[in-house]
């Protein structure tokens, strides 16, 4: 089974203000490389999704534009639930960015 997740970038942007690290300039920030993100899936009847599945997770900006689309092979569902890293999957040939840091740094608010 192939789960695709699309997320708008604007609420994935928010959760960079609760971990950003400020360096030694305030008008710098350094965002996070990796996210962890945590969901549940269930299937149509509402019965939790078990085992090991690819998980295809895209980024999009306010506009609909496709930001950084990433793959994460062998994710384990356990009784519908599972956690990922979110800028640790492949990243997608077609992103017009090269990493979730850089996504977020284009893209602060």
């Amino acid at each position: 089974m192939k789960v695709r997740f699309f997320a708008s970038f604007a609420a994935l942007a928010c959760l960079s203000v609760l971990t950003p690290v400020f360096a030694s300039s305030p008008s710098e920030t350094r965002f996070p490389s990796h996210v962890t993100y945590a969901g549940e899936i269930i299937d149509a009847g509402g019965t939790p999704i078990e085992g090991a599945h690819t998980m295809a997770l895209s980024y999009l900006g306010t506009d609909g534009e496709l930001l950084l689309s990433e793959t994460f092979e062998n994710v384990v569902v356990s009784r519908g639930h599972f956690s990922i890293e979110l800028g640790a999957g492949a990243t997608g040939s077609r992103s017009l960015y090269p990493s979730l840091q850089a996504t977020f740094a284009e893209h602060p608010s």
